[in-house]
């Protein structure tokens, strides 16, 4: 008994933790919880999703029961039979707007979860009802092969549960993150130097904060304040924390924050320069530096000459003002969403 609860508890884990890591990619969150709070947020979603469900699917049944039980009821039994038809989509509406709010691990909207909830709500209990309905019509019309047909119909039906699923959190972070498919086409063709200059503008924002000991910006922060895309600022964001430059921390809201993992007068343009240009693989290709040393020599003196005069420059004394920035931003919102 005991090996088959620690097996059951292994295979919610691993379950909820491939679930997580999907929605972690649609929300472009590369880094998981930590093992700490996996523990303690995996428990409270064991205890709140199954009940919903479980709920969702028997609660009809044993209020019908108890209806046909109770003389005393029976004059309610409209009202009640509509409740109970109302009932499954209500919880299973909240069970899915729970998983897209509980189970990323990144900042959800309460609205655009409910949005997304319902809509997948919706979509599973036709799903579930004509699965149903299908299993019972193939039963009735051979008794004998009509029962071999519950496995292919329940594969094609966990199939479209998972793809139900994960549509509704695609919708999720595209009701939250609309303006962000505004810059699809022009992330995937980003040039290299736009890209530079949107890495020293989010590390100088970065250094500014940590100096003046304000509270570390999340990628949602400079979605907000700056317009920048999610997606391409956390990459911008991971590579600086990969080359050792960013640290990630946790801040009161459970949100990642950055702030910078060298002495900020050490942090220098040069220095930011010289770490993204060195991230990744090199030298991988047999004899390529002794056909090409001519050029690769002239090649590395220019771009040595370039990091030389970059690292007079510190990150921190680039001339501008987040708080203007940020209330520049806002004054060209329109009114509507300035309330």
């Amino acid at each position: 008994v005991g090996g088959g609860i620690v097996f059951l508890l292994w295979t919610l884990i691993s379950l909820l933790g491939n679930v997580e890591n999907s929605f972690n990619v649609i929300w472009g969150a590369k880094k998981g919880r930590s093992l700490m709070r996996k523990f303690t947020d995996y428990t409270a979603i064991f205890f709140i999703l199954p009940v919903l469900m479980i709920c969702s699917s028997g609660i009809s049944i044993l209020m019908s029961s108890t209806i046909q039980d109770s003389g005393a009821l029976s004059m309610l039994s409209p009202i009640v039979s509509t409740v109970l038809d109302i009932a499954p989509y209500v919880l299973t509406w909240l069970f899915f707007a729970a998983a897209y709010k509980l189970i990323p691990n990144a900042k959800v909207k309460i609205r655009y979860a409910l949005l997304a909830g319902f809509v997948a709500g919706i979509s599973f209990q036709i799903l579930q009802e004509l699965f149903v309905s299908g299993q019972i019509y193939v039963s009735k019309y051979n008794a004998i092969y009509g029962s071999f047909a519950f496995l292919p119909l329940l594969l094609i039906w966990l199939q479209l549960v998972w793809m139900i699923c994960l549509a509704g959190a695609v919708l999720c972070y595209s009701s939250q993150n609309i303006f962000q498919f505004n810059f699809a086409n022009n992330i995937n063709s980003i040039s290299a130097d736009y890209r530079r200059k949107i890495s020293i503008a989010t590390a100088s924002v970065i250094v500014k904060r940590f100096e003046q000991r304000q509270t570390p910006l999340s990628v949602l922060d400079f979605a907000t304040y700056f317009n920048m895309p999610s997606r391409l600022t956390t990459d911008i964001l991971d590579e600086m924390v990969d080359v050792g430059l960013l640290s990630q921390v946790v801040r009161a809201d459970d949100t990642y924050g950055y702030q910078p993992a060298v002495d900020t007068r050490q942090f220098t343009l040069g220095l930011l320069m010289k770490s993204l240009d060195d991230r990744g693989n090199s030298g991988f290709i047999p004899g390529f530096d002794q056909r090409f040393a001519s050029a690769i020599t002239m090649s590395d003196k220019a771009l040595e000459d370039a990091y030389k005069m970059a690292d007079e420059v510190l990150v921190v004394d680039l001339p501008f003002s987040i708080e203007t920035l940020i209330n520049d931003n806002n004054q060209s919102k329109p009114k509507s969403k300035q309330k």
